[in-house]
């Protein structure tokens, strides 16, 4: 029996850009963690040797900056007499600036866009409208 050797590469969803920095685990079928701490390098690549025929996953359990942690295993298999490398290709989505105060993900630092006009000028300015017309009238009157 040979033990097979498994290479995954992570990338970027929308640039395909490899990704360095993301961290996992890798884990047998049933969730057991065989290692921990694997971290890409700048070809957004890590490599196991020596395992042995199975089932295997792995888990992403820390992301690069601006990216959001996608925890779902990633499923590959070690067949018997195996000779070439398995190759596992592992997508991240950016992370897009959320509204939502129950998302814990990390956050680019990008702030929203504010004051960009709008009914709140429009609002202002028929106040001044207003406000003139009155003093006009009242000056009139007097």
């Amino acid at each position: 029996m040979t033990n097979g050797s498994v290479e995954p590469t992570k990338t970027d969803n929308e640039t395909n850009a490899n990704l360095q920095g993301p961290v996992f685990d890798l884990q047998n079928d049933s969730g057991e963690r065989l290692q921990q701490g694997l971290t890409t390098d700048q070809n957004g690549k890590i490599k196991v040797d020596e395992l042995a025929p199975g089932n295997y996953q792995f888990v992403e359990t820390t992301v690069s900056v601006g990216y959001k942690l996608d925890s779902t295993p990633v499923r590959f298999v070690i067949e018997k007499s195996q000779r070439k490398v398995v190759k596992v290709s592992i997508t991240n989505k950016r992370n897009h600036v959320s509204n939502d105060p129950d998302n814990h993900s990390q956050t680019p630092n990008i702030l929203p866009k504010t004051g960009d006009g709008g009914f709140g000028v429009t609002l202002s300015i028929l106040g001044v409208l207003i406000l003139l017309t009155c003093i006009y009238k009242y000056r009139k009157k007097n």
